[in-house]
């Protein structure tokens, strides 16, 4: 995806929080969304034990995105919906590009990118096993 030092970085999905800490290797800020706090909160006290910065956490609909940081350059969806959410399209900045997994029990992964005049293509990339997308009820364990 060619994350620059420079990008805006929207992580949908914290899980674990090991993603979210390579990205603070490759970029100065990561924007992330988990759904469940109690991975959320986990995350947060173990990146403050071991001092890793650089990164915004949210408890929220990843579909939703986050509209406060919006535009992003690069958007990376950690979970699969069925289909591409609208809100996250319209958060992704002009020459920005996200990847997404989309389907059922079985997904396929694309990326989707904007040029410079806000038109977007999309790529199939391969097929894929993610967790389903939860949205719309925020799990508080």
């Amino acid at each position: 995806m060619g994350i620059k030092k420079n990008h805006r970085v929207l992580e949908v999905g914290t899980g674990s929080g090991y993603q979210t800490a390579i990205l603070t290797e490759l970029t100065k800020l990561v924007y992330s969304i988990e759904i469940r706090e109690e991975f959320s909160n986990k995350v947060q006290t173990l990146f403050s034990e071991m001092d890793i910065k650089g990164v915004q956490f949210k408890i929220g609909d990843g579909g939703l995105g986050w509209k406060e940081e919006a535009p992003c350059d690069r958007i990376i969806v950690t979970a699969a919906p069925k289909k591409v959410p609208e809100e996250l399209l319209r958060q992704l900045a002009p020459s920005g590009k996200m990847i997404i997994p989309l389907g059922g029990n079985f997904q396929n992964l694309f990326l989707f990118e904007k040029n410079s005049k806000n038109e977007l293509t999309q790529k199939l990339l391969l097929p894929v096993v993610f967790v389903p997308m939860v949205q719309g009820q925020i799990y508080t364990g």
